[in-house]
């Protein structure tokens, strides 16, 4: 009976880590559809203060005397050093969103962003000097490359790119804050690892409600902050699927998914995000989607799954 119930387990989790996968691909599409009606900084502030505040509901709700027990190990030194890293990547994540002013520059905000696997592979290799397999990892970074490539292509001619440097308008600092986004999430990944503290869950309510009042504080300042925001709490449903959806569930599932599931099933299928995002960007905006935009994708997925198998794990 033991095993039955350890093996039910074990199904139910990986099955939440299977959804994590598949809501955190809805992120992009919904986020700056709420941002749309909402504002962005409004959106912004919304979405992480009280999905915080959902997260940690949960985890009360599941674990509370563990819950109290992480807490007092996760010290200041944890937030100042490691913590800080998620937060970028936060903020920079939904500024880039916002800063995308069509269909096409949300879909290589998105191409760029799922850049974070062979970057966090890049950065594990001097951290915990490892030896990669030298080929496949060269190889794996040459196909994210491209593929990043072949989505600006889409877009941009050369000329017309490096214009686009040149004068450093919003779709600019749109790929730059989201490249930014995927290092940001890269170090913290890491940082995560080197310092043994894997179990950080516990953690991640408290960088979320920094992170929503970080967007409060910006719109404080510049006057533009009103409490008629709190309205769309009840009849924004877009808004309360982001809340409670990718910025809550997902984290949490992915987290039972690491512990009690099938991890590298996840992990594996984790990769598929860049075509899952691309496919909810095309359903929810009715676009039809350029092939070399899904062949951007999959290069992508191919630089993932060979800097998974190039990159020996830490010890």
């Amino acid at each position: 009976m033991a095993k039955m119930f350890n093996k039910s387990e074990y199904t139910l989790a990986t099955l939440a880590g299977i959804f994590s996968v598949l809501i955190w691909s809805t992120t992009i599409a919904y986020s700056k559809s709420v941002m749309q009606t909402e504002g962005n900084y409004n959106a912004m502030f919304l979405i992480y203060f009280f999905s915080g505040f959902v997260i940690l509901g949960m985890l009360w709700l599941w674990q509370r005397k563990e819950l109290l027990v992480k807490w007092k190990k996760l010290s200041l030194q944890f937030y100042l050093k490691i913590g800080i890293f998620l937060f970028i990547n936060n903020v920079l994540l939904y500024i880039a969103i916002g800063l995308a002013s069509n269909e096409d520059e949300l879909l290589i905000v998105a191409i760029i962003n799922y850049l974070w696997p062979i970057i966090t592979y890049v950065i594990k290799v001097p951290m915990f000097r490892l030896k990669p397999k030298l080929f496949l990892f060269i190889l794996s970074i040459i196909l994210a490359v491209t593929g990043v490539v072949m989505a600006l292509y889409q877009s941009y001619s050369l000329p017309q790119f490096l214009n686009l440097i040149q004068s450093a308008g919003t779709n600019f600092w749109a790929y730059l804050l989201t490249l930014l986004t995927a290092v940001s999430w890269g170090i913290y990944s890491n940082l995560i690892k080197k310092y043994n503290t894997d179990d950080d869950m516990a953690a991640l309510p408290v960088i979320f409600i920094i992170s929503g009042l970080f967007f409060l504080f910006y719109q404080l300042f510049n006057g533009q902050f009103s409490l008629s925001v709190f309205h769309s709490l009840f009849t924004n449903h877009e808004l309360l699927y982001m809340i409670v959806g990718p910025t809550s569930m997902g984290y949490l599932f992915w987290y039972i998914a690491m512990k009690k599931g099938n991890k590298n099933l996840v992990i594996s299928l984790s990769f598929l995000i860049p075509v899952f995002s691309i496919l909810f960007i095309s359903l929810k905006y009715s676009k039809e989607i350029n092939i070399f935009f899904w062949f951007a994708a999959f290069l992508l997925i191919a630089g993932a799954y060979l800097s998974y198998k190039a990159v020996p794990e830490v010890k």
